[in-house]
């Protein structure tokens, strides 16, 4: 008997021993996404000598056969989108819900991957977005790029934990170490070389939790065939540095975005001795701590630079760059550093052919990579001749700071993106979101272009209306039409927003710090609410889509109540100006139920996470402050105030509208003493406001619970 429970114990151990890894990989994902159902599928691992899936059937099974896991999901996740019309969110929150009986698929279908590699994210997005997440947000985003191919992911939270290390064997206390790192929501910006030390210091709780989340980041996106990029030393280098490398050429960087000296970085120039041995001292100390993969962002010039005022000199960026990489090379031979390509854009003045092809040109053949950063404005690689030689991924930003409003050209995108690959050659493509925004089937498009899809843009487009409520409902492909062609029409713009999320003002020109951005003819947003909103559809998919593009439609409605404002204010109507700012209010009362009825679109979310991430009152309190500040005045002069602006409940009813009501205040005070508005006043007044809404640790309102359904059939005209 004991003889036979043995074997039986062998043939177990033999079983579970043969499971190939990368099959085991890939039943990861459908066990996390939809265990019930997981028996359904059957992965094997391919003998295919490139990038590719092939979807079949067997005996009531979907068979899924690549030659590697990520390729496996890639081919998982084409299953679900062009079968049974699932979406798989990047929340976590969002259920993932099947059909009860699985379509089969009648004949044998090969998708191969046009380019190798697929990158996703931008160092804004671990302040925007990513700032406050746990595990269980981390691993459902992780999940989505797998699904989604992406093989290339900026890897760059628990960092500070590294650079500690570095710093306390050059000589710095952890309590300059930790004053010297900005507030958690401000990190990306330091990492970038932009400011220092803006709300710190640092809580040592944060630096060793994020180190322990990183490990396990990487872990399952290397166990997903991934190769995660981390980071290497860009120069960057602590104030406190002067003191204890003396006679080091450490120079102090441009002030950046309205920040003064308080906050300002130092540069430790790349000519200088302590340059390799700061690079060498970090990539050990990141290796033990995260591994490597070979792969480093490191990014010296953005929006900022070290160099005295006057004309840039060829030479000397191309004996930065070749001793940056020499540096790189000399810790790591097999070394590639990845670069943004943002400044090229941004700064073009200086970032003339002749000055990048000096900067590309001195690192060897194949050891940058650059991403164009911005496909949908501007292709760098077009004139540049392919960044000289250089590898490269086309990438697609599509949202600054998080923003919530509807940008992206879909018409525009694909033949770009085709353009590139017949005549580009790029190395691979990718997403440099800022923040995850309302716009998530941009990315999910974007990347579907790295496989030849026998899916054509409209097939594609009729795909996605039937994957917003699962069941290929008329008036939602008819609203999803509408909205892709007559909607989503111009690229993303930065310091942009809605009327209602920018400071108020009686001038419709009024642009400071953001501007008044609607991109499409209202009537537009308001014929594809209507169809949503009458569709009768539910679900996840759906009721985002309904919050997001309602939410557009009443700042639409209020731009128009506005104009009417102003013109009887010129007319001095009292009365008038009463009637209209009343229905005013009643809209705004709604967009505060419509936002609060679907938990992706509350502050309070923003909140809790925040908040969750302390250890102590003290500690929670901190962090919560940190996040709203990013949301309002952000720091410095002004200039960055509502960059980050959403629309979100309690955020707009505590800080947007409460800014508006305190501006009609004084409008109707102007008006009844028969003196007109002073708005240079007011900004002293609100600029006050904005501050306090940033310090402020004060309770939420409850919930308003409104029916998102209900509601949206009550607005839809």
């Amino acid at each position: 008997m004991k003889h036979n429970f043995y074997c039986l114990l062998l043939l177990v151990f033999t079983a579970v021993s043969c499971i190939d890894p990368e099959e085991e990989t890939a039943y990861g994902i459908v066990h996390r996404l939809f265990p019930q159902q997981s028996t359904q599928f059957v992965f094997k691992h391919s003998s295919d000598s490139v990038q590719a899936f092939v979807l079949s059937s067997e005996l009531d099974k979907i068979v899924i056969s690549a030659p590697d896991a990520g390729t496996m999901a890639v081919g998982l996740n084409y299953y679900l989108k062009n079968w049974c019309d699932v979406t798989v969110s990047w929340y976590a929150e969002d259920k993932v819900v099947l059909p009860e009986v699985l379509p089969l698929p009648e004949e044998p279908v090969r998708v191969e991957a046009l380019v190798s590699e697929r990158f996703f994210l931008n160092y804004c997005t671990f302040g925007y977005s990513l700032v406050w997440w746990d595990w269980k947000d981390w691993e459902r985003l992780i999940d989505w790029m797998a699904l989604n191919g992406v093989n290339r992911p900026l890897a760059i939270t628990g960092q500070e934990a590294v650079w500690q290390k570095v710093w306390r064997e050059l000589g710095m206390t952890d309590e300059q170490i930790r004053a010297y790192f900005t507030a958690p929501p401000f990190l990306p910006w330091q990492r970038m070389m932009n400011i220092d030390r803006w709300m710190g210091p640092l809580p040592q709780g944060w630096i060793d939790s994020q180190a322990s989340l990183q490990k396990r980041i990487l872990e399952r996106e290397r166990q997903l065939g991934m190769k995660p990029v981390l980071t290497a030393f860009s120069g960057h280098i602590p104030a406190d540095m002067n003191e204890l490398l003396p006679g080091a050429d450490i120079r102090p960087v441009s002030l950046w975005d309205g920040f003064g000296d308080e906050c300002r970085t130092y540069m430790l120039h790349p000519d200088d001795p302590n340059f390799a041995r700061i690079q060498k001292l970090f990539l050990e100390k990141q290796t033990e701590m995260f591994g490597t993969d070979h792969i480093y962002g490191l990014d010296i010039f953005n929006e900022v630079d070290f160099f005295d005022h006057g004309p840039w000199d060829p030479e000397e960026l191309s004996r930065i760059s070749h001793h940056v990489y020499e540096t790189l090379a000399a810790s790591d031979p097999e070394a590639v550093w990845l670069q943004m390509g943002w400044m090229m854009y941004y700064d073009q003045a200086h970032w003339t052919p002749e000055i990048i092809k000096a900067y590309l040109g001195s690192v060897p053949q194949g050891k940058v990579v650059m991403l164009d950063y911005f496909l949908e404005k501007s292709m760098i690689w077009d004139y540049t001749d392919g960044f000289y030689g250089q590898p490269y991924y086309l990438c697609f930003l599509g949202n600054f700071g998080g923003n919530t409003l509807i940008e992206g050209d879909f018409d525009d995108i694909g033949p770009r993106i085709r353009r590139t690959l017949a005549e580009g050659s790029p190395t691979g493509l990718g997403c440099t979101l800022e923040g995850l925004g309302i716009s998530p089937f941009l990315y999910e498009y974007v990347l579907d272009q790295a496989w030849a899809s026998p899916l054509s843009d409209l097939e594609w487009a009729e795909k996605l209306a039937d994957r917003r409520d699962g069941r290929g409902n008329a008036d939602v492909r008819k609203a999803w039409d509408i909205l892709l062609h007559e909607a989503y029409i111009t690229p993303a713009v930065s310091s942009a927003g809605s009327r209602l999320c920018n400071r108020p003002s009686l001038d419709p020109a009024s642009s400071f710090p953001t501007w008044a951005y609607s991109p499409c003819d209202p009537e537009v947003l308001e014929r594809a609410f209507s169809l949503l909103a009458g569709s009768g559809c539910e679900g996840d998919a759906i009721k985002f889509d309904l919050v997001a593009i309602g939410s557009k439609v009443l700042e639409n409605r209020f731009e128009t109540l506005l104009d009417s404002f102003r013109q009887a204010y010129k007319r001095k109507d009292l009365k008038a100006m009463e009637a209209i700012w009343a229905e005013a209010e009643e809209l705004m009362d709604n967009l505060e139920s419509l936002l609060d009825s679907d938990p992706r679109f509350r502050l309070q979310e923003w909140i809790d996470d925040s908040r969750a991430m302390g250890n102590n009152r003290e500690e929670k309190d901190y962090y919560e402050r940190c996040g709203r500040t990013l949301l309002a005045s952000w720091g410095g002069a002004g200039q960055l105030t509502d960059y980050a602006a959403r629309q979100w409940s309690g955020l707009f009813g505590g800080y947007y509208r409460v800014r508006w009501e305190m501006f009609i205040e004084r409008v109707f005070e102007a008006v009844r003493e028969g003196r007109a508005v002073d708005e240079k006043a007011f900004a002293a007044e609100l600029r006050e406001f904005e501050l306090s809404f940033g310090n402020s640790v004060e309770p939420l309102p409850a919930a308003l619970k409104a029916d998102t359904y209900e509601l949206c059939r009550k607005l839809a005209k």
